[in-house]
């Protein structure tokens, strides 16, 4: 799988507004607000490309916690009014993030 495959990234994207496109047997993404596509989807390394995630998660009513502890780094999304939260370990904090995020969106999308 290369990486503009991987299907949490893809999911990422249409949660995004993206319109999905195979093109030259690839998946590319076409963002609303965007010109031009775009191949390659960083959701899960950069964060420039997921704070605007975590920006429209806590619009919808979310309270997002990103921190640090003894024991590694914590991101957590609490959905307010539900009885749940998304919660996740790791040694680096984008990486707590983006699980966090993935876990929201599944649970979005068939709430």
């Amino acid at each position: 799988m290369t990486r503009e495959d991987n299907p949490d990234c893809i999911m990422i994207a249409e949660f995004m507004g993206a319109k999905i496109i195979e093109r030259e047997n690839r998946i590319v993404c076409d963002f609303p607000k965007k010109s031009g596509l775009d191949w390659w989807l960083d959701y899960d390394t950069k964060w420039d490309w997921l704070m605007p995630v975590l920006s429209k998660i806590e619009e919808q009513g979310c309270i997002i916690d990103l921190g640090m502890t003894s024991l590694g780094c914590v991101a957590s999304i609490s959905p307010v009014n539900e009885d749940i939260f998304f919660n996740n370990q790791s040694n680096i904090l984008i990486e707590a993030a983006y699980k966090s995020v993935i876990d929201y969106i599944k649970w979005y999308k068939n709430k």
